[in-house]
């Protein structure tokens, strides 16, 4: 019989899920700076991906092709669907940015180096201009 390493699991699960809540919370104040409608989907997994498309005024199907590739069962292939989703990712924060009147190239930054993505996001979300 494996033992299972609950401390370590109950740590993932706690740390994942104060990142959904940190992430979620930014997204909607990020969204009604956009006056985006349906901001309550950033509070829902893989529905918020929906609310991020809307927010960079990009057409619905982004979600299906974005949610598709991700769902996909082809582990050879799990290079090519992140490098698709990083790039769908780079060109809809770019825009989000652009929106917000900000440089658009930090979308790069923001999914390329996560840590930098997290503070700007924070940054993006509360802070005052």
């Amino acid at each position: 019989m494996t033992d299972i390493p609950w401390e370590e699991v109950g740590f993932g699960l706690g740390f994942g899920l104060v990142l959904h809540f940190f992430i979620a919370a930014a997204l909607f104040s990020i969204a009604k700076k956009l006056a985006a409608s349906q901001r309550w989907l950033a509070w829902i997994p893989i529905a918020n991906w929906l609310l991020f498309i809307r927010m960079a005024q990009k057409p619905w199907w982004w979600f299906f092709i974005m949610a598709i590739i991700l769902l996909a069962p082809w582990p050879e292939g799990l290079a090519v669907a992140f490098a698709v989703i990083a790039a769908a990712s780079i060109i809809i924060w770019c825009r989000i940015l652009q929106r917000l009147e900000k440089p658009g190239w930090y979308g790069v930054a923001m999914v390329l180096l996560p840590p930098f993505g997290l503070f700007y996001l924070a940054v993006l979300a509360w802070r005052k201009e």
